[in-house]
């Protein structure tokens, strides 16, 4: 299927391109993620995207309403769920990170985190 897509795929919309067949992934390509350690309140999809993307709740709730945030993949609009290890959670517009690990929790009852970015 590959050699049939790299002969016959010439323009995308009115741009003209060519395609080739690769072995990989180069290393270059491969996105590198950052390990962030953060202080959250709760285990709550909002409180969690305020804090790794720096916006007010509010503001984060706003992603809710307008249809900009997803968790593995599917749309989210429940401000109020709780992420588990390993959701991978995309707000449009901000970027995307993976909700890793609960490291423990603070003197005064807040959840360390890391996080992915």
């Amino acid at each position: 299927m590959a050699d049939f897509i790299s002969e016959n795929l010439t323009r995308v919309r009115n741009t003209s391109v060519k395609c080739g067949k690769v072995s990989g992934i180069p290393d270059e390509e491969k996105p590198s993620m950052a390990e962030t350690l953060v202080q959250i309140p709760s285990n709550r999809v909002d409180a969690v995207i305020a804090r790794v993307f720096n916006l007010s709740r509010s503001e984060a709730a706003s992603g809710f309403k307008s249809g900009k945030v997803f968790i593995n993949g599917r749309l989210c609009e429940n401000t109020s769920h709780e992420l588990n290890e390993g959701d991978r959670v995309t707000l449009r517009g901000h970027g995307r990170f993976i909700f890793k690990e609960i490291t423990g929790t603070s003197k005064k009852g807040k959840l360390n985190i890391k996080v992915l970015k």
